[in-house]
This record gives C-alpha cells, sequence and structure tokens, in this order.
C-alpha cells in the first residue's frame, strides 16, 4: 500500500510562522522590510517547524524511515526557506505589515512544506501535490 503525503497540510502548519516573525520584532512594530521579514522567517522557521513535524504522526514516520531526525530537519530548513524566499522575492512587497503578512506567510509556508516534503519525505509514486486548497 503506497502512503500518500498531502504537501498542502504540511504547509499549513508554518501559516502562522511569519506573523510572528512580523509580531516579534525588537521595535514591537508591525511592519518591517521585506529583507528583515525574511530573515526573520529564515532564522524562526527551523525549530518550531521541524517540532510540528515530529508531532504529527504520519510525517514523523516518515521522516523516521527516511532517517531524518528532529536535528537533520532542523539543518535542511535555512536551504529550504531560501529556496522559497528567491522563488517569491520579486512579487514580495517591499514593506510586510498586518495587512499583507498573512498572505505572505501562507504562501511562503506553502512553498516549505512543499519543498521539505517533495525533497525529503516522497518519491514520485507516493507525493499527492494540492496547492492553493
Amino acid at each position: 500500500m503506497t502512503k500518500k503525503i498531502n504537501v498542502y497540510h504540511l504547509g499549513i502548519g508554518m501559516l502562522l510562522l511569519p506573523l510572528v516573525a512580523v509580531a516579534e520584532t525588537p521595535e514591537k512594530s508591525t511592519e518591517m522590510t521585506r529583507d528583515a521579514w525574511l530573515q526573520a522567517v529564515k532564522m524562526g522557521v527551523s525549530g518550531p517547524v521541524c517540532k510540528s513535524f515530529m508531532s504529527d504522526e504520519s510525517i514523523a514516520s516518515q521522516m523516521a524511515a527516511r532517517h531524518i531526525s528532529y536535528d537533520k530537519c532542523v539543518s535542511l530548513m535555512p536551504g529550504i526557506a531560501e529556496k522559497c524566499e528567491k522563488k517569491y522575492f520579486s512579487e514580495l512587497p517591499m514593506i510586510i505589515n498586518d495587512q499583507n503578512a498573512e498572505k505572505w506567510g501562507r504562501i511562503l509556508g506553502e512553498c516549505i512544506g512543499n519543498e521539505f516534503a517533495l525533497g525529503y519525505l516522497s518519491s514520485d509514486e507516493d507525493v499527492t501535490v494540492k496547492e492553493g486548497e
């Protein structure tokens, strides 16, 4: 029996991460430059995302089957986040604020989840990609 990965599910788990990055700037500002926001996302994504993957029984079992530990997951995340940042960089507004952080957090979160699943949890036979649902 082939297990399917719902890639969309992985991305949704990351939806709020960039919103936290906006809310937790040192000045408690609700807006920041695109570059600062992307850096905060990259720096903040590894631990929380990998922790959520490890606590999800389905994802954790797939990671274990592929010998991906929490530490390995954490080490992979910055590269995955950077790949997604490059993909959307030209579309991101110069200033990230309360009005656009949710949209771009969702887009980057889905991208990071998809890239992790496609790159590390799947083979060509066992991935179901559902973007934008």
